[in-house]
């Protein structure tokens, strides 16, 4: 490289001769890179470090023939940002401002420092003096530096501890920010020490000073010293700190500095007195246990054994824990202990049993054991045993086998004695019965026929007698069977009352049924016993009732999936029963008092029977009574929901029924196979609809194209093309109404996720071959529900409970049902519309009556306003209230529960006023509007 250098006989613009040489000694001499320009922006001189710093090669033309500005463009390849460079010289040179320390990036992170002077000589004429400097190397260093220092600041401001340095005379020297959170705090303790932060504080004070002293020894003794904190931030609740103190020596073992660091170890103090807290715990558990308790080895040695033990066995601890599990059993069971007893627990790691143990008085006791193997790291396995003494239970139990044989006999006798007694009584006594039956036909005063009466009153009641002891003794014996059959609840229940109304209204007592089940529901069950038990506690409450009334009141308390739990309660306002009989009562030949037999008869039976009765189902009763004032008696039971009724019913009238529902459809039957051909025309000729045959896909798209059908069951395997495929293109058809026909798969494959390919193919729904008549009724039903009616218009709509009507998400929660009115509309839209305007403008104005009825407890009113709304709600099917308006029509007549006729009237005003919007939404009707 050549570099512009100022020969001594060169002179210096503007300088006198004598200074020349000297001046040439010291600009070339000068460390920094140095550039001079004249008042035209010509090079005057520029030294060797200069060419250096801008890498000026040789072949550049002599320096003193060049501007300024052509030494800027040589050199522009050095510099980061060349426009930014030209526009820093252009306003130093512009503006003649010194300038200290310019920064200047060239390539290659290369960092200049630039002073600019203007400089006169003695011509007066300004000279332009750059003075560069190469800061590459220090910047470098800084930078490394400071970033180095944030980086250990980030680690230490980031360790998840206090972490702390003092000068050797106790004086904090650094902080992170887990020791002090707060910044401020952290750069007023710099130079301060722990005693002056506590008395700023007012806290800690001890604490301050113990630091400061320990602080001091670490110091003087050049040793580590460890230490816990308690401190007490909020009122009885405390933190733990764990502190550690290092001296920092310098080159002459001398203390230069102290660091420190803590943590808080709160939780694991609380976790170490937890631990204490188990440990004793369970020391005391081991220790007061009424139950025995040890330790064993592998072989049967004993390690521990608890006091109960010892006491258990006789033994002292120290007798024991000298001792094999071997020296403490019979000798007869000693044989036996490692098959019966080690070698098991080894392989299963537990077992279960009894030993029998010889005490240390030489008697033998019974100790039923339950042994765990435990295994635990760094120490061998062992046993932990817990034992009960079981000897005056092993003595019952064998005194009981004993006492089981002589009861099973008297009990076997007793039988015998109860079939022979029964057989002998009900010869005679349908003797009798026959011959009073007989008599009774004769010609006879009226006396004779009064006594008649009473022959057979008498053996109808010896009859009962003789059926209650029979049942009684079954129960007892376990020879009582329960059937599992459907049953409707509410007519059994009716049936029941119908026995007693009239004896009720003989005695002037009030018979009255609160039925909350609906107007039907149909259980699994027994319904003879079911009878039995309700006949039993009305006929208990008429007994023993003489003026008032008595309620039978049903209502289901729990349902699930499968069952439901039904409770009935039989309230009366009799003779009641005293707190300490209602126990005895359930007893069999017990009465609540000693004349009642005498005075009322019976057996006592009546009551022990409904509750064997009940709890062999899995029910229970309770009573509650109130001597003077009357009894109730309470029973639950659960029973096996029955399944739903077909909605229709294909043994009786089906042909006109299926008929009516589906009007004259028109179907396309594609089927290739001819018995099923004929199955599925029959059923279709069977429920007079018109059927046309297509035996491949291809018949069926040129049927379809041809006439105009409403429905096509598919088949889904045909020859030349599947269903498939024809279904693919009858949705690729141009004619809207045949596009979107509805189509049902008819497929003999039965494979799960089959039915996504048809669905996909644009098929409506599907039904696996075979099928039954119902089942392809209830898929078009279906069909035609959710997809509505398309193609020729139908003479009916299939879905009769809705007529033909825009869907809309209302149907999702909707509280009415229109099968009703549909029948009878026989297809008449203008009638069914009729009638809902007719709901729309009336029943919620009934309903707010019944209301204010209520509100002005005008119960006769409510009654009434009930009687009117229950045939409309049972027209539209509301079912969330019918059992409602029920109810308050009977209680409100009574006046009785009128806290849950006020709730009831609520819920169905508020029902019905909802009822009433989702018709206005459904059929696009409003109300009219009253002037």
């Amino acid at each position: 490289m050549r570099q512009f250098e100022m020969h001594p006989s060169s002179p210096v613009p503007g300088f006198s001769q004598k200074d020349q040489i000297p001046l040439y000694q010291v600009l070339s001499l000068l460390p920094k890179a140095l550039l001079l320009l004249d008042e035209k922006l010509k090079i005057c001189f520029c030294n060797k470090n200069f060419c250096t710093l801008f890498n000026l090669d040789e072949n550049f033309k002599n320096f003193e023939e060049l501007t300024f500005v052509e030494l800027l463009d040589a050199a522009k390849d050095q510099f980061e940002d060349t426009f930014k460079t030209y526009t820093l010289f252009k306003n130093l040179i512009h503006n003649r401002t010194s300038a200290k320390g310019q920064p200047l990036n060239l390539r290659g992170d290369r960092y200049i420092n630039l002073d600019y002077e203007v400089i006169a000589a003695e011509s007066n004429l300004p000279y332009h003096l750059f003075l560069f400097n190469d800061e590459t190397i220090s910047s470098k260093a800084l930078i490394s530096l400071n970033a180095e220092k944030k980086l250990f600041e980030n680690i230490l401001n980031h360790v998840p501890s206090d972490v702390v340095a003092f000068t050797p005379d106790s004086k904090y020297i650094y902080l992170n920010q887990c020791a002090v959170k707060d910044k401020e705090m952290r750069k007023w303790l710099i130079g301060k020490t722990d005693i002056d932060y506590c008395n700023l504080k007012n806290k800690y004070k001890a604490i301050g000073k113990n630091r400061s002293k320990l602080l001091s020894i670490a110091s003087k003794t050049q040793k580590s010293f460890e230490w816990e904190e308690q401190l007490s931030k909020i009122p009885g609740e405390f933190e733990y700190h764990l502190r550690k103190i290092n001296p920092v020596l310098n080159e002459k073992g001398e203390t230069e500095m102290l660091i420190g660091y803590g943590l808080n170890i709160s939780e694991r103090k609380k976790i170490e007195q937890r631990i204490q807290f188990s440990e004793k715990r369970y020391r005391d558990l081991f220790n007061y246990s009424q139950a025995g308790i040890c330790t064993h080895d592998m072989e049967g040695n004993f390690l521990t054994a608890n006091p109960a033990l010892c006491e258990c066995t006789g033994f002292t601890m120290e007798e024991m824990l000298s001792k094999n599990l071997a020296n403490f059993i019979l000798p007869e069971d000693r044989d036996k202990l490692q098959e019966n007893y080690l070698s098991i627990i080894l392989t299963n790691s537990k077992t279960n049993g009894v030993f029998r143990i010889t005490r240390k008085d030489g008697s033998i006791i019974y100790l039923l054991y339950k042994n765990f193997k435990v295994e635990e790291e760094g120490i061998p396995p062992y046993i932990i045993g817990f034992a009960h003494d079981i000897t005056e239970r092993i003595n019952i139990e064998r005194k009981l086998k004993n006492a089981q044989k002589e009861t099973e006999n008297s009990a076997r006798l007793k039988e015998e004695f109860m079939a022979n007694m029964s057989h002998e009584i009900r010869t005679p006594m349908n003797g009798v019965i026959g011959m009073a039956s007989l008599l009774a036909k004769t010609s006879l005063t009226p006396e004779q026929k009064h006594f008649l009466k009473i022959i057979d009153e008498s053996a109808q009641n010896l009859l009962l007698i003789i059926n209650d002891i029979l049942d009684i003794e079954k129960i007892a014996a376990g020879h009582f069977l329960i059937e599992s059959i459907p049953f409707e609840l509410v007519s059994k229940t009716q049936s029941v009352i119908n026995l007693f109304i009239h004896i009720a209204n003989q005695k002037g007592i009030r018979l009255s049924f609160n039925n909350k089940l609906g107007d039907k529901l149909t259980v699994y069950g027994d319904p003879t016993r079911f009878i039995q038990i309700l006949n039993n506690l009305v006929s208990n409450a008429i007994k023993f009732t003489y003026s008032g009334s008595i309620t039978i009141s049903a209502e289901i308390i729990k349902t699930k999936k499968e069952t439901v739990t039904i409770q009935y309660c039989i309230t009366d306002t009799g003779i009641g029963i005293e707190e300490n009989k209602i126990v005895a009562i359930f007893e069999p030949y017990t009465q609540a008092y000693s004349d009642t037999t005498r005075k009322f008869g019976g057996t006592g039976l009546g009551l022990a029977i409904t509750k064997n009765l009940l709890e062999l189902q899995g029910g229970k009763i309770s009573v509650e009574s109130i001597p003077g004032a009357g009894s109730k008696f309470r029973f639950t039971l659960d029973y096996k929901k029955s399944e739903e009724e077909e909605m229709y019913n294909y043994d009786n009238g089906s042909e006109k029924n299926v008929l009516e529902e589906l009007g004259n459809l028109k179907v396309l039957l594609a089927e290739d196979n001819e018995v099923n051909q004929i199955l599925a025309q029959s059923i279709l000729k069977y429920w007079g609809l018109k059927a046309q045959t297509a035996k491949t896909g291809n018949e069926v798209l040129d049927l379809l194209q041809k006439e105009d059908f409403d429905l096509v069951l598919m088949d889904i395997q045909m020859p030349e093309k599947s269903g498939i495929e024809a279904t693919r293109e009858i949705r690729n058809l141009d004619d809207e109404n045949k596009k979107n026909i509805p189509i049902i798969a008819l497929t003999a494959n039965a494979l799960k996720g089959e039915e996504r390919k048809y669905i996909e193919a644009g098929m409506d729904d599907f039904l696996t071959k075979p099928f039954k008549e119902n089942e392809l009724y209830e898929v078009i039903s279906r069909v035609f529900k959710n997809k509505g009616s398309f193609g020729r218009p139908l003479k009916h709509d299939i879905n009769k409970f809705k007529i033909s009507t825009v869907k809309t998400e209302v149907e999702k929660d909707i509280l009415y049902d229109l099968v009703l009115i549909n029948e009878l509309s026989r297809g008449n839209d203008d009638f069914v519309l009729s009638l809902i305007n007719i709901f729309i403008n009336t029943v919620p104005e009934n309903a707010h009556q019944m209301l204010l009825a209520a509100e002005a407890k005008n119960w006769d009113k409510v009654s009434k306003q009930a009687h009117k709304l229950k045939s409309t709600i049972d027209t539209l099917n509301i079912k969330t209230i019918k059992q409602d308006i029920r109810s308050i029509e009977i209680n409100a007549k009574h006046k009785v529960d009128l806290s849950t006729v006020v709730k009831q009237i609520n819920k169905v005003h508020q029902v019905i006023l909802q009822t009433s919007q989702q018709l206005q939404e459904q059929f696009n009707v409003t109300p009219v509007q009253v002037a």
